[in-house]
C-alpha cells in the first residue's frame, strides 16, 4: 500500500452509533494538559453573513468519536453538533476534519469523523447542514490502519472555499485521496514519507495561505514532523517552512503522539502536536512567534488514558 497506490473503494457501511454533542469522558478540561514533556528536538525525517476574526477554533476527537471544542486566542463559535457519529466504548475513531462555513450563507458548517477502517462520517455544527459525503475514497473493512484525515479546498488561497476533497493517512504514511467536488483535480504531492509495514504515521497537516498551498507534514508516533510538498494539479508544488526544532516536541521510542494541526487565523507561524492523553504541544515554523500555551482554551486532558485520537483547527468564523 504505497502513497500513490489506489485504495479499495467503498463507503463506510457499518453503524454510525448514537449522536453525541461531546463525549462524556474522565479527566479535567485544561488549558493545556500536563502531558509528557518534550525531551528532544525532532529529527528531520444571500448577503455576506460571516465576519473574519482573529484566532483559531477546532476539535479534539477521542477514540469513541466524542468531539471536544478547542480554541486558540479566541472564543469559539462552535457550540454543538448534529449527526455526529459516536461509538461509546469502542476504540474506532481516528481523526477529524473541519470545513469552514460558506462565507455567503453560513451553510455547510461541519466536518468529517474518520474511523479506523477509513470510513468518513459527515456531521454538522450549530444546526447547519454537514458537508456532502465523499464520492469515493479508501476503505479497509476490519483493518485498523487509517490514522488521520485532512481536507483540501477548491481554492487554497481562500480558507472559506468549500472542500474539493481530502486525504486519508494510513499508518505506514500512505496518502489516499477522496473526492467531494469532482470538477477540481487532485492536488500534486511529492516527497511524503512512507514506512512500508511500520505503523508509525499518526497525523496529517496541510498548510494553505494567501498564495495557495504552503506544504504539509506527516506527524509520526514519536512526534517528528516530516515535510512534503503540495501544489495544485499541474502547478508548482511548495514545501512547508522549516520546523524550529528547539520548539518541537519529540519522544523517541515512545509512540505517544496521536495527531497534529496548524493554527490558521491565529497570526502565529506554527501549530500543535496532540499526545494520547490530550496534551497539546506547540511548535514553531521558521520565523515568527511560537504558539503560546496561555492562548489555548477548552482542550480536554485525560492523564494516563490513551484516548485522544486527532485534532483539527480552522480560522474562527463568526456565524449566526
Amino acid at each position: 500500500m504505497g502513497s500513490t497506490r489506489s485504495a479499495r473503494r467503498a463507503r463506510a457501511g457499518w453503524g454510525r452509533g448514537v449522536v453525541a454533542t461531546v463525549a462524556a469522558a474522565i479527566g479535567a478540561v485544561l488549558t493545556l494538559g500536563a502531558a509528557p514533556a518534550a525531551i528532544a528536538t525532532a529529527p528531520s525525517a444571500g448577503a455576506a453573513t460571516t465576519t473574519a476574526v482573529t484566532g483559531s477554533e477546532g476539535l479534539v476527537i477521542d477514540a469513541w468519536g466524542g468531539l471536544h471544542i478547542v480554541s486558540y486566542a479566541a472564543t469559539p463559535t462552535i457550540k454543538n453538533f448534529n449527526h455526529a457519529s459516536y461509538w461509546p466504548g469502542w476504540d474506532i475513531a481516528r481523526g477529524v476534519a473541519l470545513r469552514a462555513a460558506d462565507p455567503m450563507t453560513c451553510a455547510s458548517f461541519g466536518g468529517y469523523t474518520l474511523d479506523a477502517w477509513g470510513g468518513l462520517h459527515p456531521f454538522g455544527i450549530n444546526g447547519k447542514t454537514g458537508p456532502s459525503k465523499p464520492k469515493d475514497g479508501p476503505y479497509w473493512r476490519g483493518w485498523d490502519i487509517a490514522r488521520d484525515v485532512a481536507l483540501v479546498p477548491t481554492d487554497p488561497r481562500n480558507p472559506d472555499s468549500p472542500p474539493a476533497g481530502g486525504y486519508v493517512l494510513d499508518g505506514y504514511g500512505g496518502l489516499h485521496y477522496f473526492t467531494i467536488d469532482g470538477s477540481v483535480p487532485q492536488p500534486t504531492i511529492t516527497g511524503n514519507p512512507y514506512w512500508n509495514g511500520w505503523d508509525i504515521a499518526r497525523g496529517l497537516i496541510i498548510l494553505t495561505g494567501p498564495g495557495g498551498y504552503d506544504g504539509g507534514f506527516v506527524v509520526d508516533a514519536w512526534g517528528a514532523l516530516h515535510p512534503f510538498a503540495i501544489g495544485q494539479h499541474g502547478g508548482t508544488v511548495k514545501s512547508p517552512p522549516a520546523v524550529d526544532k528547539t520548539t518541537a516536541p519529540y519522544w523517541p521510542g515512545w509512540g505517544i503522539v496521536r495527531g497534529g494541526t496548524g493554527l490558521p487565523g491565529s497570526n502565529v507561524n506554527g501549530g500543535l502536536v496532540l499526545d494520547a492523553w490530550g496534551g497539546l504541544h506547540p511548535f514553531k515554523l521558521a520565523s515568527g512567534p511560537v504558539p503560546a500555551v496561555s492562548q489555548l482554551h477548552g482542550a480536554p486532558y485525560w492523564k494516563g488514558w490513551d484516548i485522544a485520537r486527532g485534532i483539527v483547527m480552522k480560522p474562527k468564523k463568526a456565524c449566526p
